[in-house]
């Protein structure tokens, strides 16, 4: 096994330290700049269409039990 100093030791592990968080920051840049926020009255309204939806397709037949439309 070959033996290497410290000084060496530790100037590796600064680059590929550095060469992670240079990739984890694109990767954070990346998801950032392609968010979009909703307005909270539109997510409120797509909640609320969305739950009725769902009332609609499930009818409750007894305790715990569900039929699909």
């Amino acid at each position: 096994m070959r033996k290497i100093s410290f000084e060496e030791y530790d100037k590796k592990r600064k680059s590929a330290k550095i060469d992670l968080l240079e990739i984890r920051d694109d990767l954070d840049k990346k998801v950032s700049s392609g968010l979009r926020t909703r307005d909270s009255e539109k997510r409120f309204l797509l909640y609320k269409l969305a739950k009725e939806k769902k009332e609609s397709m499930l009818k409750k037949v007894g305790d715990r039990k569900y039929k699909y439309l």
